[in-house]
């Protein structure tokens, strides 16, 4: 029975020999080595029992086999696998996602400046526009600030507007959301849309200019809903 433990022990240390870094170098690691000791004990404890009786050399020596096989196929599997997962992380590509925001605004012919936030501010067709966008994610926040203002402290105006922002929230193409603004004696209405941008989409630039001109919708459909709205009330009998 040594000579199936010697053989054994082989095999292992040649597969240990191929799977080498780029370096060319041996590699053993601490889980390749517990099988081996693992293997080589079972081999022993075996042949141990064969010298004793106990248990019979042929369904010994084809379990061992059995055993042998198993091993081997489940070290080339996960060597394989971990090889496979290096090169796909080796292969990806970091994402510049700002740079494409900046380089896409410019062929729109968009003058663009980064604040002290970090969001790129440019203007479209005489709006401003700020877009939110990050390095190494595939989505960015397209917002129109101030797109629509009421009064302060005229309740009727801002019950309105929360009837209307709520309905149109409710599509689930863009978020509108209110504030007040004490400085103008104003609420504040902005809108932000939130979109996947990468280059793989086609032309990006004309991606960008078909996502602003769905925010031009949006801002016309909540003005005339506010008009529509203003008159009905007055309408109405009292």
């Amino acid at each position: 029975m040594w000579w199936i433990s010697v053989a054994l022990l082989f095999i292992m240390i040649l597969f240990q020999i191929l799977d080498q870094t780029d370096t060319n170098r041996m590699k053993f690691t601490n889980q390749n080595a517990i099988i081996i000791l693992a293997v080589l004990l079972v081999i022993i404890v075996s042949a141990i029992l064969i010298q004793l009786g106990l248990i019979d050399v042929t369904i010994t020596i084809v379990s061992l086999c059995a055993l042998s096989i198993g091993v081997l196929a489940g070290y080339f599997i996960h060597r394989n696998k971990s090889k496979s997962n290096v090169s796909t992380t080796s292969n990806k590509r970091p994402v510049q996602t700002r740079k494409l925001v900046t380089d896409t605004l410019q062929r729109m012919n968009c003058q663009v400046e980064e604040d002290e936030n970090g969001y790129f501010e440019f203007e479209y067709q005489g709006v401003h526009f700020v877009i939110e966008a990050e390095d190494d994610c595939l989505y960015i926040n397209l917002v129109w600030p101030w797109c629509y203002t009421i009064p302060l402290y005229d309740a009727d105006a801002y019950s309105r507007l929360r009837k209307i922002v709520n309905d149109l929230n409710s599509l689930g193409t863009c978020s509108l959301f209110y504030y007040p603004h004490k400085e103008t004696d104003e609420m504040v209405v902005h809108l932000k849309t939130n979109m996947l941008f990468m280059s793989e989409i086609g032309p990006i630039d004309a991606y960008l200019a078909g996502a602003i001109s769905g925010l031009f919708k949006i801002v016309n459909q909540l003005n005339l809903e506010m008009e529509k709205m203003k008159l009905e009330e007055t309408a109405a009998p009292r």
